[in-house]
């Protein structure tokens, strides 16, 4: 991260620890990342909303699946074929257990 501009901090500010289990960051004022983006606002570009962007393994990847019978849940990703071991039968995801 330092190489491309941007420094680690705890706090997202200066003095933050480096490392952590939260750990998120700042730029460096005069580094590689802050003088891209200042050529980058001299031209035409207007940004990207990187909110709504898919992201490879996010939490919006995971789909609940029910037992019909009991209605165990489980956590996967959307094509994951789970089976309900007490009850025998196939969990579904929600637009599964909806439909005719």
């Amino acid at each position: 991260m330092k190489a491309v501009g941007l420094q680690p901090s705890s706090t997202g500010m200066p003095l933050g620890k480096e490392t952590g289990q939260r750990v998120s960051h700042y730029v460096i004022p005069g580094g590689r990342y802050a003088g891209a983006f200042e050529a980058l606002t001299m031209t035409e570009w207007k940004g990207l909303n990187l909110e709504s962007a898919h992201r490879e393994g996010s939490r919006k990847n995971k789909t609940a699946f029910t037992c019909p019978s009991c209605d165990q849940r489980v956590w996967g990703k959307p094509d994951t074929r789970v089976v309900c071991e007490p009850c025998g039968l196939k969990m579904l995801p929600p637009a599964a257990e909806t439909s005719p």
